[in-house]
């Protein structure tokens, strides 16, 4: 492969465009979608998300996860743009 196409991979990839592949990142790329997504995964990813059970995701929601997860370096502006972007 040329560096271009693996820097077009890379970028990919990099979900969040911090230049790294992260774990997560990593993950996503290579799961077979067709396994890992069933109704009951769905089910549980969401309700990691609803952090409120109001039956609906909010950027307060997700900041919530993260910050449950660690990810404590996420703004309100940084939540914005994800769901803007989704």
């Amino acid at each position: 492969m040329s560096e271009e196409e693996l820097s077009k991979i890379f970028d990919n990839i990099d979900f969040n465009k911090d230049g790294e592949i992260n774990y997560s990142e990593f993950l996503a790329a290579t799961i077979k979608k067709e396994k890992v997504i069933s109704e009951s995964n769905m089910k549980l990813a969401f309700h990691h998300f609803d952090t409120d059970n109001s039956g609906f995701i909010t950027p307060d929601n997700l900041l919530a996860a993260f910050k449950r997860q660690g990810k404590t370096n996420f703004t309100p502006e940084d939540v914005k743009k994800m769901i803007d972007d989704i």
